[in-house]
């Protein structure tokens, strides 16, 4: 029985051969390692994360690596393809030399010869003497201590993850102990000292009983004591994890191409500057200023909360900082978000799969409060307790994606796997069509961010794991529902103002522009992923979203075009205005309260901010002269709003192609 614990509990999946150096062909990325140690380091095995364009680089492709000029030993395990078999995503391991302190050393990926490669085996490599000590403290006068052995559990099984001649990466489990159970993910280089990562669970759906416990954790390396901690009141569906290095000297930083993320889609088309170094400072104190597990780093714990947030947005700000300055400061303010995602109660861990609950297979399953048990799948109505977290789809930030896909941390991974299930799992089977996993209906935000984060799970996890199958059919499916209701069907009967999505909000009768914005932005990412669909739909937009700036002539003063609601129904007659007066007239009183500058034109995180990201994103895809016009009156009304980027970045989508002044 042990043994199906041990592998259905894993959430893992099994590497691609690695691949192994030759001669160069042609460059297919670029990054820069920098050592961030107090002192030299001898020659180190770094793995990290990396995206290719399509059709560069195959499963089976050769592929050699200059790092300082000289060739460097490197592996490929290719995790992500394209739909042309092509590798989207991989991690790269190479041997990187000696290097001073601060020392920076620039490097090149490129194809080589074509054809299979020569099977590389990979050296066996013991499992490090890991012991953790986990104390439950069962009621004040009961304690029930367990001892773990990694190398007893390495005995019972494992999953692959990395598989090459420089490294390999392997997932290990324990037992359920009180209902939390344990993973370790070991990484072992051939040359200098293991890493592990351990991840705590208290996340399965079938435990009937799942509770907060309470309980001491004490861990040790050889005999030497790595970790400790006490007290941790592990909620409902939650994890967290800790990174430990068993020779405690941090790996060199990777620095990642930003001009290649936006090449292949894998992140919005940011505008280049530099940072505030106050306002990354500040997020890095933030994020840092706590290492006890299940920390919540610089994210909203009551997500519904309103107001000017740094973790809405397609990426949060922090997210943004660290692309445009890979500083080591905005690389442990990004992982430390990351790292906290596992505190968010929206883990629920299918125990046969270890993954999120499938709604293909489970239709009626329902995370809410208001659901039910469903035997064999939720043991218990889901319901959040003992802690101030509260998810909401509305109001969601990306946690985990980019994480990921830099570092290729199963821990991300699955977080990222985990929130997309959520996404789905938490909105009323009847309202989104049971299996088919329609999100329409909820808050346009909550579309846009829900949309984003099945895309990007689509987008980057394995292909050889049935999630990224799964979650592209559910966003595929709601892409396609939006062009046969309203873009084909008109279902909102907007006439003259069509181009937005319904959905509830505080008023009857009217639409917040600024919603559609994140939404059109979240459907350019999208767009750039690969997925032609959230073009179609950009297209039909354009007309409300750029609409609001170019429709002078046709009743409504463009100045008036950024505002918090837009009245685009009779209240009492419930029935849809169908033109640009309508709208102005039931929305404004020019005389009484005239409006004079769009709102927020100076704050790169107000509307007039969301509305040039959203513009500059429907120029990318469409090249629309309306849009074209709408930007470039935005732009001229808000002069001194790139000043404000550096602090508040989120919204800093730019141009493809600048606009000559």
């Amino acid at each position: 029985m042990r043994w199906v614990l041990l592998v259905v509990l894993l959430l893992g999946f099994a590497p691609r051969a690695a691949t192994a150096a030759e001669p160069f062909k042609g460059d297919a990325a670029r990054f820069r390692i920098t050592n961030d140690a107090d002192s030299a380091i001898t020659r180190r095995i770094v793995s990290f994360g990396q995206v290719f364009r399509r059709g560069q680089v195959r499963p089976n492709s050769r592929l050699a690596v200059k790092l300082g000029g000289a060739i460097a030993r490197s592996q490929m395990d290719a995790k992500a393809l394209y739909p042309d078999g092509s590798v989207r995503h991989a991690i790269i391991t190479i041997q990187a030399p000696g290097m001073t302190r601060e020392g920076v050393l620039d490097g090149v990926i490129a194809t080589a010869a074509a054809g299979p490669s020569p099977a590389v085996a990979a050296p066996p490599r013991p499992v490090p003497n890991v012991q953790l000590a986990l104390t439950f403290h069962i009621r004040p006068d009961r304690v029930e201590t367990f001892n773990i052995d990694l190398r007893n559990l390495a005995q019972a099984g494992e999953r692959p993850w990395l598989n090459g001649p420089l490294v390999r990466e392997r997932r290990y489990a324990s037992e359920r102990m009180h209902g939390v159970q344990v993973v370790f993910d070991v990484w072992t280089p051939a040359v200098g000292a293991p890493r592990v990562d351990v991840i705590f669970h208290n996340d399965i759906a079938q435990n009937p009983d799942i509770s907060t416990q309470v309980y001491d954790a004490s861990l040790s390396i050889d005999g030497t004591p790595a970790y400790r901690v006490q007290g941790v009141a592990h909620y409902p569906y939650a994890t967290w994890h800790k990174v430990i290095c068993a020779d405690r000297t941090p790996p060199p930083r990777v620095t990642p191409d930003l001009e290649l993320l936006i090449a292949t889609g894998a992140v919005p088309r940011y505008a280049r500057f530099q940072p505030d170094r106050g306002a990354t400072d500040a997020a890095h104190r933030l994020a840092t200023r706590n290492d006890r597990p299940l920390g919540m780093a610089n994210i909203t714990p009551y997500m519904p909360a309103t107001g000017g947030r740094a973790d809405i947005g397609p990426l949060p700000a922090w997210a943004v900082f660290y692309l445009l300055d890979p500083s080591r400061e905005n690389q442990e303010t990004l992982l430390a978000n990351a790292d906290a995602a596992g505190s968010i109660p929206w883990h629920v861990r299918d125990v046969r799969t270890g993954g999120p609950i499938d709604i293909d297979q489970h239709p009626l399953v329902w995370l809410d409060k208001r659901g039910v048990a469903a035997p064999g799948v939720l043991g218990r109505r889901y319901e959040i307790r003992d802690t101030r977290w509260q998810p909401d789809d509305a109001h969601q930030p990306s946690l985990t994606y980019l994480p990921y896909l830099l570092t290729g941390s199963q821990y991300y991974r699955d977080e990222l796997a985990m929130q997309a299930g959520f996404d789905l799992l938490s909105m009323n089977p009847e309202y989104r069509g049971q299996a088919a996993g329609i999100l329409l209906g909820s808050q346009v935000r909550a579309v846009a961010w829900s949309l984003r984060t099945l895309a990007n799970a689509a987008y980057i996890l394995p292909s050889d794991s049935p999630l990224p199958r799964y979650f592209e059919a559910k966003l595929k499916g709601n892409l396609d529902e939006i062009v046969r209701r309203y873009v084909k069907g008109d279902e909102a009967g907007a006439g003259d103002l069509h181009g937005y999505l319904p959905g509830p909000y505080a008023q009857e009768g009217a639409t917040p522009p600024w919603q559609s914005d994140y939404l059109v932005m979240v459907l350019g990412w999208i767009d750039s992923m690969g997925y032609p669909q959230a073009r179609t739909i950009m297209a039909w937009m354009t007309n409300f979203v750029a609409g609001r700036f170019t429709n002078a002539q046709h009743g409504y003063d463009p100045i008036y075009g950024t505002p918090y609601f837009l009245i685009v129904a009779d209240p009492a007659w419930k029935h849809p205005f169908t033109t640009w007066p309508e709208a102005f007239k039931a929305t404004f009183d020019p005389v009484r309260q005239p409006v004079t500058t769009l709102d927020y034109p100076d704050w790169a995180g107000g509307y007039a901010a969301l509305a040039r990201a959203s513009l500059a994103s429907i120029i990318n895809a469409t090249g629309s002269a309306q849009a074209r016009q709408a930007y470039d009156f935005v732009k001229a009304q808000t002069p001194r709003m790139d000043a404000s980027y550096p602090k508040d970045p989120a919204f800093a989508i730019t141009l493809a192609t600048p606009i000559k002044e």
